[in-house]
């Protein structure tokens, strides 16, 4: 269990707490999207503490989507569309013929 009240957070628990993978994660550290503090002291791989601070920044002046808000607005969008097409007596093959005829 991630414990909230943390001063600092590893890139695996921002990592559950978003929905998201790890390699998101020091992307957005990388990209200087999320502040970190390398702690690796020497060794070759990067390890990162994000601040509480800077994570409830970033929280706060980003919006990005989890995949699961992306698969949700797509199948939102499918049937809305779905719904147009039997309003319309139009299917969806009719569309793509008539877009490839133009």
């Amino acid at each position: 269990m991630i414990k909230l009240g943390k001063e600092t957070y590893k890139v695996d628990e921002i990592a559950n707490i978003l929905g998201i993978n790890r390699k998101f994660v020091t992307a957005l550290i990388s990209e200087r999207l999320l502040d970190a503090i390398d702690v690796s002291k020497g060794t070759k791989r990067s390890m990162y503490r994000i601040p509480k601070q800077a994570f409830e920044n970033f929280i706060r002046n980003r919006t990005f989507l989890t995949q699961k808000e992306l698969q949700r607005r797509k199948a939102v969008v499918e049937k809305v569309l779905s719904v147009s097409h039997d309003v319309l007596g139009v299917t969806a093959a009719e569309l793509v013929r008539a877009g490839r005829e133009r």
